[in-house]
């Protein structure tokens, strides 16, 4: 099994400029089986939660299912969503085949205050 671990500066609150970086970075990568991108990928590790969110199915995880799909291997991070009127720090794993899992962090990081902008997740399997 070959992973790709992406680690790379971020465009601090900007999903369109950090989705065009990384598509650049998977692109040009090597073929893996699995391509592993930053928590909160799209935004950096911000507190700025309601406005950043996004539901699960839409732009973010579309985009990794696209890549998924064009390298042939699995992409998985972490992205701001929300649901119901919360908001969660979500690991979505996006599968080649079109099909992909989400997870809901449950042990929020207390020392940068976390746990006062997002939900924990409530179960070993979220989805």
């Amino acid at each position: 099994m070959k992973l790709t671990l992406i680690q790379t500066e971020l465009h601090w609150e900007n999903k369109e400029k950090n989705l065009q970086h990384f598509s650049e970075i998977i692109d040009n990568a090597e073929s893996a089986d699995i391509y592993i991108l930053p928590e909160m990928f799209t935004t950096g590790f911000t507190m700025n939660s309601k406005n950043l969110a996004e539901k699960i199915g839409e732009n973010t995880t579309k985009w990794m299912l696209q890549k998924a799909s064009t390298k042939n291997g699995c992409i998985v991070g972490s992205i701001i969503t929300t649901e119901q009127e919360k908001f969660y720090n979500t690991l979505i794993w996006a599968y080649p085949d079109g099909t992909y899992k989400a997870y809901h962090k449950r042990h929020l990081f207390r020392m940068a205050d976390e746990n006062l902008y997002y939900s924990p997740g409530k179960t070993q399997n979220n989805m």
